[in-house]
Parts: structure tokens; C-alpha cells; sequence
């Protein structure tokens, strides 16, 4: 099985290093690669020579100009997996997370064999050490459900919400595998829990919950998937429950849609996040969606 680690970075090259060494190194199949993503204004730092053999020969470099979003990075870095083919299996992965479990790509692996469709997103690790989270450490795309889904991420948010968003949609679906035994670790605990780009956060946690539509559309595309293998009692069943999960989403995202709690929040984990043109361009397509009166025809 192709195992892809899409791994999105900037500025954080000592951190990297230990990051993408940890999980190479904990890497058993031998088609596991890890594509780092890279900024074209940081590539003249980038030096992968001397890189021991068993590390250089899984690591894939991307460099490209720096995406307004970063769900566009990760789908840049995605696209690139196995050039013509493609993988079996998409990691999404941070510089600041190592997987640390020998043989957690087999692990993932196995478990993907088991799913008769292939249809999944996997989740494992926990962010316990870094701050409280409803969601995982990490999550994991199969091919098939990627396909279904369209992209890999989101393109809206500047940070933070694609994995959200990727996470919800595989819940509304019933495809959400909770993986025990692979265990992830912060090589920097204190450079973990800050986030970069973070601004506005109570303005993108209502524009996450807005476009809750826009997930229940996905999550019902990929239900009545002809690819989609379960029963028509299972799948009446999924789509039965779906409205009702939103109270639940809500309550998970309480602290950021609360205005107060959200500015506090930001206050401590933010930085380098200035409303540059990327960032004023995203916002301004965010408020569009949410008000099409606003969208300039061209």
C-alpha cells in the first residue's frame, strides 16, 4: 500500500527535521514516502544533501508559491504523492507532530484492508499535550474517500478548520475509524501549541458553522456513491442521523463560537498572522459564500 504523509510547513526547519526523521524512521512499508510542503520564498533554505539513506530515499520535496489558503497547500502536497499514480492512503501531518509508533504505517495499512469499500478517514493521537481537542492528532484519507470528496482539504480557512471539516464529513458519513496503538509525540511541546496565521478566529469558527450545509451535501454525495458499499438500511440510517449531529459539532466548537473565549484563545496561541493580501483575499471570498450579494462578477 502507498502511504502518503502530506506534511505542510514554513519556518520550522529544526522542527521539521526531527518531525519528518521520527516518522520515517518509525516507517516500516517501503513505498511510504513523506512530501513535504515548502513556500518558494523559503526554498533557498531548504538543503536535503547528507540526508542518511534510509530518510532521503521516503522524502519528497514541494515547493511552490505560498498558497492563500492553507487546505490548498496540503492539496498541492497531495497531488504530488506517487507523481502519476497516486497513493492508497493520505496522511495529514504538521511540523510540529511526530508519529512515533514502529510500524504505524502497517498499522494503517491493515486496517484500510479490512474497509470492503475503502471508503474511510482514520484518526489517531491525541493533542492532550499540547492543548484539549475533540479532534484527533492526525487524520488519514483513503484514495476512495478523497476521490469522493473531491479534494484532499478544504481551500477556505487560513489555518486550523480544514482538518475540522474533513473530520465532520466523515462522521455525517459513518466513516470515521478511531485507530488505538499508533501514538504521536511534540519533539517541542511549547512550539506545538502555538499556531500560525491565527486572526479573526470567532469570524472563521462562524463561518465553519455556516457552511455546515455545504459538508451534509458532501457527506450525502459520498452515502448515495454507488461506490458507497453499505446497506440502503445503513445508508437511510446515516442520513437520518445526520442533522441531529449538529448540535454535538456545536457543543465541540462552544469555546470558538464564543466571542470572548475565542479572542483569549487567539491571544495565546497566535502568531504571524498578519491581514496581508493572502489573508484579506480569503476572508473576503469566506464572507462572499456567506453572502452572495458580495460576490464580484467578473
Amino acid at each position: 500500500m502507498k502511504i502518503a504523509v502530506c506534511l505542510a510547513t514554513r519556518g520550522r526547519i529544526g522542527l521539521l527535521g526531527q518531525t519528518v526523521a521520527r516518522i520515517i524512521e518509525n516507517s516500516v512499508l517501503p513505498e511510504t514516502e513523506v512530501i513535504v510542503g515548502f513556500d518558494k520564498d523559503e526554498a533557498d533554505g531548504i538543503n536535503v544533501e547528507g540526508l542518511p539513506p534510509s530518510i532521503a530515499h521516503k522524502l519528497v520535496i514541494s515547493i511552490a508559491e505560498r498558497e492563500d489558503s492553507l487546505g490548498k497547500k496540503y492539496n498541492r502536497i497531495a497531488a504530488q504523492a506517487f507523481q502519476i499514480t497516486g497513493a492508497d492512503l493520505y496522511v495529514l501531518a504538521t511540523d510540529d507532530c511526530a508519529i512515533v509508533t514502529h510500524g504505524w504505517d502497517k498499522g494503517l495499512a491493515d486496517i484500510v484492508s479490512t474497509i470492503p469499500d475503502r471508503i474511510a478517514t482514520l484518526a489517531f493521537g491525541s493533542m492532550g499535550p499540547v492543548f484539549q481537542s475533540a479532534n484527533p492528532a492526525m487524520l488519514a484519507m483513503t484514495k476512495q474517500m478523497k476521490d469522493l470528496n473531491g479534494e484532499f482539504c478544504t481551500p477556505y480557512f487560513p489555518t486550523w478548520w480544514h482538518d475540522t471539516w474533513m473530520y465532520e464529513v466523515a462522521v455525517m458519513c459513518g466513516r470515521l475509524v478511531q485507530v488505538s496503538g499508533i501514538e504521536v509525540a511534540y519533539p517541542d511541546v511549547q512550539e506545538a501549541k502555538k499556531s500560525r496565521g491565527i486572526r479573526d478566529t470567532h469570524f472563521w469558527a462562524q463561518f465553519f458553522r455556516q457552511t455546515r450545509n455545504l459538508r451534509q451535501d458532501t457527506a450525502r454525495n459520498i452515502i448515495n456513491s454507488d461506490f458507497f458499499a453499505d446497506s440502503n438500511k445503513r445508508k437511510r440510517a446515516l442520513h437520518t442521523v445526520m442533522p441531529k449531529l449538529t448540535p454535538l459539532f456545536d457543543e465541540r466548537d462552544a469555546n470558538l463560537l464564543d466571542p470572548e473565549r475565542a479572542e483569549e484563545i487567539e491571544s495565546i496561541v497566535s502568531f504571524d498572522a498578519p491581514a496581508d493580501e493572502r489573508y484579506l483575499r480569503l476572508k473576503a471570498k469566506a464572507q462572499s459564500i456567506l453572502n452572495p450579494a458580495l460576490r464580484v462578477v467578473a
